[in-house]
């Protein structure tokens, strides 16, 4: 039966017996550990652990085809459960570590994936207000454009230096509050600018000139 089953056997390619130092016979050795002790399989097909002094110095190796000669066949039918125990053990063990690292990747991407979402709100929350002149023009009027104010943000300002009277200062949020008609006029809508003919006395507050009006 043993040597039908022969192929059970590979990728063992020698099998390594300890001599007993009393009677002669192969234990077919398992384990064998720092402390003096080993693991093995006697004739009887049983797993002990012995001293290592028990047997000679030097191990005796079998390969396959000798070893299904010289072995008891309850021997080898021993130490091919153990081997597939082995086997089986080690399968179980890299199944778990492969589902460990499934595991661990889909922790590490859900991870990432919540630091770019908290990045990503972190970053529209904190972004900074820009202040200071974001945009300036000259003018023999005041005239608002359009295409200079939208862009600012609220806490931006912008300047117009009209012609003899004085640099104009306004917050995009000022503006906004206070020029709510400029806002809302065609002329401003549509055709992107809008000039006062005459300075409005609300106006004043935010022009700055050397000498008092």
């Amino acid at each position: 039966m043993l040597k039908n089953d022969k192929a059970s056997y590979m990728g063992q390619d020698l099998i390594t017996c300890l001599i007993n130092k009393k009677n002669g016979f192969k234990f077919i050795l398992l384990e064998e550990y720092a402390s003096g002790i080993c693991t093995v399989i006697n004739p009887n097909g049983e797993i002990l652990h012995l001293g290592l002094a028990l047997f000679e110095e030097e191990p005796l190796l079998l390969e396959e085809t000798t070893a299904l000669e010289d072995l008891p066949s309850v021997q080898l039918d021993k130490y091919k459960g153990y081997l597939d125990q082995l086997e089986q053990k080690e399968k179980r063990v890299r199944q778990v570590e492969q589902k460990s690292k499934v595991d661990i990747a889909i922790l590490d991407y859900k991870k990432s994936q919540a630091q770019k979402r908290s990045s990503t709100k972190a970053s529209t929350r904190k972004a900074p207000l820009l202040k200071g002149i974001g945009a300036s023009w000259n003018s023999t009027k005041l005239t608002f454009y359009k295409h200079k104010i939208e862009p600012l943000q609220p806490t931006q300002s912008f300047s117009i230096n009209i012609e003899g009277v004085g640099k104009f200062v306004c917050s995009k949020k000022d503006f906004l509050s206070n020029f709510n008609e400029v806002v809302i006029s065609t002329q401003y809508k549509n055709d992107g600018l809008y000039s006062f003919q005459t300075i409005p006395e609300k106006a004043y507050k935010f022009i700055q000139t050397s000498e008092p009006r």
